[in-house]
């Protein structure tokens, strides 16, 4: 039931992002449209810095692959055959007349001026049948050099598609990120507890070996928000082996082997808890960046009635979730890594005298897809965890264990990018 609510709440959060991009239909033209650029009127800037920049924008709108746009050179071969000067690829009314010439749609028009240290591109899309303007964009750009990527932004922008920057470091954004993440994970079918332990016991040295393998249950919910660099998160894990589950054991006593079969009387549980901060590396329109995090990690085995044995230390982390867009796709690939590492220490009930050193880590890899500019992602997974701990007492008793949960996983999120959805 809770696994239901959860799943749920992702669904209904996508709501959110989608009545946005509804919301931002109106700045986008319709696909496929015959579209052409006229020159741009340079103002406090020469006239081959506006032709370039033109031609930019003419080579960004081709490379969308959402219209058919035409050439500069038919172009001005219309504009010669009606007598009209090129400086008249401004105006407005002599654009529409060369777009019906040219059996366009929309013709876009504007300027390119500077003032002060900036540079503003100002562009209209007017409609060629109605010459209304259908839309208008204006951006800028403190230096020159930077143009082709304000071409680019306002390219993506009519066409409806996600920003991305085509120079690393090239976004035009000054204000950070700011968003947030939000995932369940769940176990798929296959999902295993292995368990080897060995111990000593008592002067004699009695040794026993032990190996167990069972079903698991699995369960992941993240959640994180970021500003900048700046990422606090929190994650919980749970793993869990029901009563009655059957379990295989190996064992062997000073030399002697036996197997045996059966079900398990009481419920197991493994709970694991980061409190994590972390640096978040980022590129404006790349909505799954990589994560390194530093986490205060909280780790509780219970085993039926008892008490919970409690754990806590310091864990370092790293995730990366790397993008592959698939053009004309709603949809991009995704492939999901991650690793950890924690030192835990035990807290110790009264009368405890043992030395005990605990250690945990893991890693997970998946691959999946997450929709265009809004941020809905589905992922399988492979999870592997390792426990390990060894116990000396002067009991005398020394043990060593080796936990290993590893299984599939199917993880659903959302991340929320503030940039993303609303430039």
């Amino acid at each position: 039931m809770i696994r239901r609510k959860i799943i749920l709440l992702v669904l209904l959060i996508t709501l959110f992002p989608l009545l946005l991009s509804a919301q931002k239909k109106n700045d986008t033209l319709k696909p496929k449209e015959r579209i052409a650029v006229m020159e741009l009127e340079a103002k406090g800037v020469t006239k081959d810095e506006a032709d370039a920049v033109a031609d930019f924008l003419r080579t960004d709108l081709a490379e969308t692959k959402k219209f058919i746009v035409i050439e500069r050179a038919r172009i001005s071969d219309v504009f010669k055959e009606q007598e009209l000067s090129l400086s008249g690829l401004t105006d407005s009314k002599n654009a529409v007349k060369v777009g019906e010439i040219l059996n366009c749609e929309t013709i876009i028009v504007g300027t390119l001026s500077k003032m002060g240290n900036e540079y503003f591109l100002n562009i209209r899309a007017v409609d060629v049948e109605t010459s209304k303007t259908k839309l208008g964009k204006r951006e800028s750009s403190t230096n020159l050099e930077n143009l082709s990527e304000v071409s680019w932004f306002i390219a993506s922008k009519l066409a409806g598609i996600k920003y991305v920057a085509k120079r690393e470091g090239a976004g035009l954004f000054n204000s950070p990120p700011i968003g947030f993440e939000f995932s369940y994970g769940f176990s798929a079918g296959f999902f295993k507890l292995n368990t080897s332990l060995d111990q000593t016991i008592g002067t004699q040295e009695l040794e026993t070996k032990t190996k167990q393998s069972g079903d698991l249950k699995y369960a992941d919910l993240r959640f994180g928000v970021y500003l900048s660099a700046l990422y606090l998160g929190y994650q919980g894990r749970t793993f869990t082996m029901d009563t009655g589950t059957e379990v295989e054991t190996d064992l062997t006593i000073d030399g002697t082997n036996s197997t045996i079969t059966g079900e398990t009387t009481a419920k197991l549980q493994i709970k694991c808890k980061d409190l994590m901060i972390g640096f978040r590396s980022w590129n404006h329109g790349k909505l799954n960046p990589k994560l390194t995090y530093f986490s205060w990690r909280t780790l509780e085995l219970k085993a039926g009635d008892a008490d919970a044995a409690k754990y806590t230390g310091p864990c370092l982390g790293f995730q990366s979730r790397g993008v592959t867009e698939l053009q004309g796709s709603p949809i991009d690939f995704i492939i999901n890594f991650g690793i950890h590492a924690s030192y835990l220490m035990y807290d110790e009930p009264a009368g405890f005298n043992a030395d005990l050193l605990t250690l945990y880590g893991g890693g997970e890899l998946g691959l999946g897809f997450q929709l265009k500019n809004i941020g809905l992602y589905a992922i399988g997974t492979y999870t592997a965890d390792i426990l390990y701990q060894t116990v000396k007492s002067d009991a005398p008793y020394e043990s060593t264990e080796l936990d290993f949960m590893h299984g599939l996983e199917v993880r659903i999120g959302y991340t929320f990018d503030a940039q993303v959805l609303f430039n």
